[in-house]
């Protein structure tokens, strides 16, 4: 389990250069917000498909955590690694889209502060 964080710690500033990816030694981080546009009886019964699709992309490094919206209006993804024509391409393979019982909003974001141990992770994980 981690350990709290007191609110006097001080915030740990990551050193793009010390992260490496396929642009300019930057990695492609996005947030991947679904919305459901159908009832979770629906939703529930395309699971099993869509847990494959995020188990799939977690064995290859691409998704980072993922998990429910609440309330449960649609979910969260964290991915890295890969460019965004490349994430634009995984969000229209997952089963929720493919049934147009969801839509995303991509975000791409360049992580500027966070743990070492993260920065660490991000580093092995994108070479």
């Amino acid at each position: 389990m981690g350990r709290a964080l007191s609110v006097s710690e001080p915030l740990y500033h990551v050193n793009s250069c010390l992260l490496y990816g396929r642009r300019s030694g930057v990695i492609e981080m996005y947030l991947l917000l679904s919305t459901y546009h159908a009832s979770l009886d629906t939703m529930d019964a395309l699971l099993p498909e869509h847990r494959a699709y995020l188990d799939q992309y977690r064995a290859v490094g691409v998704f980072l955590l993922w998990g429910r919206r609440v309330p449960r209006t649609g979910g969260v993804i964290v991915a890295h690694g890969v460019d965004r024509a490349r994430i634009d391409t995984i969000v229209a393979e997952d089963p929720f889209v493919r049934a147009n019982t969801a839509t995303y909003e991509v975000i791409e974001i360049q992580p500027t502060g966070g743990l070492p141990e993260l920065t660490t992770l991000l580093n092995e994980t994108s070479r």
